[in-house]
């Protein structure tokens, strides 16, 4: 008959497991590694800490919850949702993607943009992006828009082209190039967009108090697209295209 371990290694066992499952998410997890190792094996780190967090949830409970609560998978996203409203109540918020976006309008219910951090760069941003976006989402419908956000008209693509098609006057492309648009005698700054092609004549048409429409006429092809702008903060808040 085997001998059965002894009291005080079985209380010791769980007091060993859990500084090592402690220690196994938090270097493997991206936020803490310097180097590629977190991008890579950040998964593993997760296995293993699940397994060495069910471990003590059979042998010592209370050491168990410290562990998870304390892990890198349950403070990143309450870390997102801190961040999410301190960055709602500064004005600074706005929803994070991955990958390609495909515009850099201004959301037109949310009214915040959002951006990319690019391609996958570990597999762990829903972890953080999530509850950011929730939190941020949830106050902003809640509350009302963040603190300087534009919450003037905003027309879609129709109504923006048909408004600039009917209201629209020519704009010397040098003054647009420059950082000035004149209109109806009135002299608005924006923000320069770029060089405009030979032959082609800028339209703008003042939408209402805060919101100018500018747009490209092409001969033949139109209107190519319209650009949205904040007189307020000379922002470009959407740009349509057709």
């Amino acid at each position: 008959m085997s001998a059965r371990p002894s009291v005080s290694v079985r209380w010791a066992v769980p007091w060993v497991v859990a500084p090592f499952t402690y220690g196994l998410m938090w270097s493997t997890f991206p936020v803490l590694v310097v180097f590629d190792v977190g991008a890579v094996y950040w998964e593993t780190g997760l296995v293993f800490g699940l397994v060495g967090v069910g471990y003590l949830a059979v042998r010592h409970r209370r050491l168990a919850v410290v562990v998870l609560v304390t892990s890198p998978y349950c403070v990143t996203p309450v870390r997102g949702v801190v961040e999410g409203v301190h960055d709602y109540l500064d004005g600074t918020a706005y929803l994070r993607r991955r990958g390609l976006l495909a515009g850099h309008d201004l959301d037109p219910e949310l009214r915040i943009y959002a951006e990319s951090s690019g391609c996958v760069v570990d597999g762990s941003e829903p972890l953080f992006n999530t509850p950011y976006n929730a939190v941020v989402s949830w106050m902003i419908r809640t509350w009302g828009p963040m603190p300087g956000a534009y919450d003037g008209p905003y027309p879609d693509a129709d109504a923006a082209f048909m408004w600039l098609g009917a209201h629209g006057q020519a704009v010397a492309v040098s003054d647009f190039e420059a950082g000035q648009v004149s209109v109806a005698g009135q002299v608005f700054s924006t923000a320069r967009v770029g060089r405009v092609p030979p032959g082609h004549t800028l339209l703008a048409a003042q939408y209402s108090e805060r919101l100018l429409l500018i747009g490209e006429y092409a001969p033949g092809l139109g209107l190519p697209w319209v650009r949205l702008v904040d007189l307020q903060s000379d922002e470009h808040i959407a740009r349509y295209s057709r």
